[in-house]
Formats: C-alpha cells, sequence, structure tokens
C-alpha cells in the first residue's frame, strides 16, 4: 500500500531549494564584486575560511564528533594545500574576462 503524498509532505522541501538557489545565483556577480578589491588568492582564501566557519557552526549546534586524531594529517594537508588552490583559477578568469550575456 503506498500513500498518497500530501501538501505538507510535497512542499516541505521548498524552503532548502529556494535557499540554494538563491546563494548559487548570486555566487557569480558577488565574487566578481569581491575581486574587485581583493586578488584572486585573497578572494580564495576568503571563501574557504567562511566555509569553514560555517561547517563549525553546523558541526557544534548537530554535535558531530571530530575525526580520529590519526586522520588529522590528512585534514591539515588537504585543508593546506588542494582546497585552498581549487577556487584560485576560476577566482583568476573572473577578475581577467568580462561576464557575457549569459552570465549576470
Amino acid at each position: 500500500m503506498s500513500q498518497q503524498p500530501t501538501q505538507s509532505t510535497t512542499s516541505q522541501g521548498h524552503g532548502p531549494v529556494l535557499a540554494t538557489l538563491v546563494c548559487w545565483s548570486s555566487n557569480f556577480p558577488t565574487i566578481r564584486f569581491v575581486l574587485r578589491a581583493y586578488d584572486a588568492l585573497a578572494m580564495s582564501a576568503l571563501r574557504i575560511t567562511i566555509g569553514a566557519l560555517a561547517l563549525v557552526v553546523v558541526a557544534l549546534v548537530w554535535r558531530i564528533p571530530l575525526p580520529r586524531v590519526r586522520d588529522w594529517p590528512m585534514f591539515a594537508l588537504f585543508g593546506s594545500t588542494v582546497a585552498p588552490a581549487t577556487p584560485v583559477k576560476p577566482n583568476r578568469g573572473w577578475s581577467m574576462w568580462r561576464p557575457g550575456r549569459g552570465r549576470f
């Protein structure tokens, strides 16, 4: 027996989806605006810092335990090399080229 979805079960996912769409769509104009004041590397560091602070808040609210101590060196290596380097190229590209008609 399958249950028919009710109005409350079908519409409860709209809030998070809407918030995701607003944040995602405002990302590119915001990056373009911030790149006027910061270079690509500083912008990448700013994005990583804001994301890390948000994850700390989520971890504290949801009481997520810390990873095992033996995994800390890998987290430190990834956090100091790969994560900051990943957004540098797009940030540099957005600072060099004008947006086309399809972008904000």
